[in-house]
């Protein structure tokens, strides 16, 4: 059996509720006009209207005015939504360049043949049973009514060979400390890296009523929780500030001061000053904690404006930053400021040769993985990577001309 359609909602207070989640996430909106495509970070919501971090830059390119539509596409808890938003007016919000538009009036849900009618906060643990009988770790990222979503974890990350579309597995699973269940089902499809498994009904029955008695049970404490957490007055998106109250994203601050100096744009400065203490004597440091606009004026001030970035020989970008992604980040440096340096982008170690293929389409040298940190790995890549050609004058990590 197919899953069930994923009704879209037409709800002023459900769509309303949708955005105030989106916010407290600090999540992105993917915007399409026309031929133009990009990500931009939402900011605020309030009735009627929501937020949209857009530069003026941004604005003209996209020749945004009053009165106009485009397209919006969102993730919320494992769904797809696009919704038609008209332009309001440009503004600035907490001295963010922002676009106003109207609030939604309906959001149509794109994944109407997938199980995910419940996203667990954490994703639940379980094992499974492969065609060949092998015995698979696995974690349980999105259920439904008719099935559930999952992944292989562990020495089996990532191995969605392990199942074919039609094949059978049995999963097992704990959905609390007296209720261990056994399940089993067909695989239904592949998706973003998970399989959907739809669950064999006969002989199955009583199982089956304890699995949807919890699912039911589940959706209901989370619809609770909505209510309580949503807010008539709208919701914005959180902007820590640093002890001293400086805006994020103001300046380039030197952590290690030696050359070549590597510059470290991220959230906050838990990374760059990790890597200062494990790497600081090798390569200098500089964080970035990005807000938005162009990188450039901010790592040209390091000093010396040599090649125009300054000190800066190497960008390493996380992959979450304050309002929009790293990958969003990379394709900026590339394609607005056309960076000579070279660029690596750091993250976590899931889905590792999918972001590093990613990463390079968009220009970057590679993907490397900081969690876990592993020192050795790190001070590798970057040696590697200062020792390209691409690298201003072909530096090498001794900072001497490089062969």
């Amino acid at each position: 059996m197919p899953p069930k359609h994923a009704p879209s909602s037409d709800d002023a207070r459900a769509v309303r509720m949708a955005f105030q989640r989106l916010c407290r996430e600090g999540a992105n909106l993917f915007l399409r006009k026309g031929t133009r495509r990009g990500l931009f970070p939402l900011l605020a919501e309030s009735e009627g209207r929501i937020a949209v971090a857009i530069t003026e830059r941004e604005r003209q390119q996209w020749n945004l005015q009053p009165g106009g539509h485009l397209n919006a596409f969102f993730l919320d808890r494992g769904q797809r939504f696009e919704a038609t938003l008209a332009l309001v007016e440009p503004g600035c919000l907490e001295g963010i360049a922002c676009y106003y538009f109207e609030q939604p009036r309906l959001l149509v849900c794109l994944d109407d043949r997938r199980f995910t009618d419940f996203v667990p906060h954490n994703p639940v643990t379980c094992v499974f049973s492969t065609p060949s009988h092998d015995v698979c770790e696995g974690r349980i990222r999105a259920m439904g009514a008719e099935g559930i979503e999952l992944r292989p974890e562990g020495k089996d990350l990532s191995r969605l060979d392990l199942l074919r579309v039609e094949g059978t597995s049995t999963i097992e699973l704990s959905l609390g400390p007296d209720t261990r269940l056994r399940l089993e089902g067909t695989v239904f499809y592949f998706r973003e890296g998970m399989a959907g498994i739809v669950f064999k009904e006969e002989g199955t029955e009583g199982v089956l009523r304890t699995y949807r008695a919890w699912l039911m049970d589940s959706l209901l404490t989370q619809l609770q929780q909505d209510r309580e957490a949503f807010s008539p007055g709208g919701a914005k998106t959180v902007r820590n500030l640093g002890p001293s109250g400086e805006k994020p994203g103001s300046r380039a601050k030197v952590l290690e001061d030696r050359d070549p100096m590597v510059l470290v744009i991220s959230e906050g400065e838990a990374l760059p000053q990790r890597l200062a203490r494990a790497l600081g004597r090798v390569f200098g440091i500089a964080a970035l904690d990005y807000l938005q606009g162009p990188v450039q004026p901010l790592a040209a001030a390091l000093a010396g404006e040599v090649h125009g970035w300054g000190r800066v020989r190497l960008i390493l970008v996380h992959h979450r930053l304050r309002l929009l992604s790293g990958m969003e980040l990379l394709r900026k440096l590339v394609d607005e400021e056309n960076c000579p340096l070279p660029i690596l982008v750091a993250g976590g170690e899931d889905d590792l040769e999918l972001k590093r293929e990613r990463a390079r389409s968009l220009g970057a040298l590679d993907y490397v993985s900081v969690q876990p940190f592993q020192i050795l790995t790190l001070k590798l890549a970057l040696e590697e990577a200062l020792r390209l050609p691409g690298s201003p004058n072909g530096t090498s990590v001794s900072g001497q001309p490089g062969r």
